[in-house]
């Protein structure tokens, strides 16, 4: 434990720094104000940025680094899908079982206010009942960008995955799906994810390890 803490101080530090900068947010000021401030902002360039961002948490981004990686080595693409699946099962299980409204329907139907969140061009708005809290998206991307982090050892990387991480939540809140709380938990149990994830792939390599000195050892 001592050696990763060692090995992602500066990951955990920009994380743990994005989280309570969050949390300020998130205590001092009201449910969804973070999102009408975007709303009210919009632009041509922060749209198709945003869109782009949002697609960083999508399960194709998973598809792509897994088929990327078995160039590399199958055992870690292979991990990869077994992270965007757990991932997938918890955030399920977390969404049904907090069971929170979407935006569109907390600003229309328990606000009284149906266009307060401006849509963005080529993005449909969430207006069914399905929970709203913790946001998958977030969660998918901290838990893939963060296993990611874990696993290389350049500190530009790191901060690089931390940054698309980062980015692919906040899109969530300008393109007014999700609330901030959303966002925070999804980057939460993401990197919980991530980190439970790291820890079985490392057992794994220290088990095929042993296994091969073993046989090594018969011959």
């Amino acid at each position: 434990m001592k050696q990763f803490l060692k090995n992602n101080i500066l990951y955990l530090a920009g994380l743990s720094l994005l989280l309570v900068l969050g949390l300020c947010f998130y205590f001092n000021m009201s449910k969804g104000d973070i999102i009408l401030f975007f709303s009210e902002r919009r632009s041509t360039s922060l749209n198709y940025f945003f869109r782009f961002s949002n697609s960083l948490g999508e399960g194709y981004a998973y598809l792509i680094i897994g088929l990327g990686l078995l160039l590399y080595r199958f055992s870690h693409a292979l991990m990869i899908l077994v992270t965007g699946f757990c991932t997938m099962l918890l955030s399920q299980f977390l969404k049904n079982f907090f069971g929170k409204p979407r935006p569109a329907i907390y600003f229309s139907e328990l606000k009284g206010q149906p266009e307060a969140i401006i849509p963005v061009p080529e993005v449909e708005l969430v207006t069914s009942w399905t929970s709203s809290f913790p946001s998958g998206h977030t969660m998918a991307a901290f838990a893939l960008y963060g296993l990611l982090a874990f696993s290389v050892k350049r500190k530009d990387l790191k901060l690089l995955f931390l940054l698309m991480a980062s980015l692919a939540g906040i899109s969530r809140i300008y393109l007014g799906q999700h609330f901030l709380q959303d966002v925070l938990a999804g980057a939460f149990f993401g990197t919980l994810v991530a980190m439970l994830m790291y820890a079985l792939q490392c057992w794994l390599g220290q088990e095929n390890r042993l296994g091969r000195r073993g046989l090594l050892g018969l011959r």
